[in-house]
């Protein structure tokens, strides 16, 4: 079963490439035709990066089976058993962008791992696959 949101890959991968390549291009332009905002452009390329860095860069696909989960990076995946995740939770419940599962150890992936649910109208605090999650791993409920 699916809980990653099915724009992961936009989000992960072709947003933050379009929008540097964007900006790159743009901040370019500016220098070689000596426009006045050339020297902000350099700022708003920094600031791109550092947000895709932090925001988006870091989302995994996750997805659910009776022995475990699969999280994977576009690239491979790997297999966390749910006797693994030490918590389960919105990353920020005033901005919910991503849910983070807390692992007990270190995995391939790091100790958190990110992830965008899929989309459902709901209350993040309470979003099936946090549910899911929390209910197979044995955690109480939110």
């Amino acid at each position: 079963m699916r809980l990653h949101s099915a724009a992961t890959f936009w989000q992960k991968l072709l947003l933050p490439s379009l929008l540097l390549s964007a900006f790159s291009f743009a901040t370019v332009i500016c220098f070689v035709n000596d426009l006045p905002p050339k020297w902000a452009l350099p700022g708003v390329l920094v600031f791109v990066t550092a947000v895709s860095w932090y925001r988006l860069w870091p989302l995994k696909t996750v997805k659910a089976d009776a022995d475990g989960l699969l999280i994977g990076n576009f690239r491979r995946e790997i297999r966390v058993p749910y006797a693994d995740i030490q918590d389960v939770a919105m990353l920020d419940p005033g901005n919910p962008v991503a849910a983070v599962i807390t692992l007990t150890h270190p995995s391939d992936f790091g100790q958190r791992i990110k992830f965008l649910p899929y989309h459902k109208f709901c209350r993040f605090k309470n979003h099936p696959a946090i549910r899911l999650l929390r209910e197979r791993a044995g955690l109480a409920p939110l």
